[in-house]
C-alpha cells in the first residue's frame, strides 16, 4: 500500500507543479486525440449521412 501512496503523491507534485514534460504528453495526447476524431468525423459523417 506504501507503493501506491507513494505514486499518488507523485503524481499530485507532477500535476499540481506543472512538469513541462508532463504537460508536453498531456498536449500531445490531447492532439493526436483531436485529429484521430476530426478523421473519423470525415469519414463517417458522409457514411452514415
Amino acid at each position: 500500500m506504501n507503493d501506491f501512496a507513494q505514486s499518488i503523491a507523485a503524481a499530485v507534485s507532477l500535476i499540481a507543479g506543472g512538469d513541462p514534460v508532463l504537460l508536453g504528453i498531456v498536449a500531445l495526447s490531447l492532439r493526436v486525440s483531436l485529429l484521430a476524431s476530426l478523421l473519423a468525423l470525415l469519414i463517417g459523417a458522409p457514411i452514415g449521412g
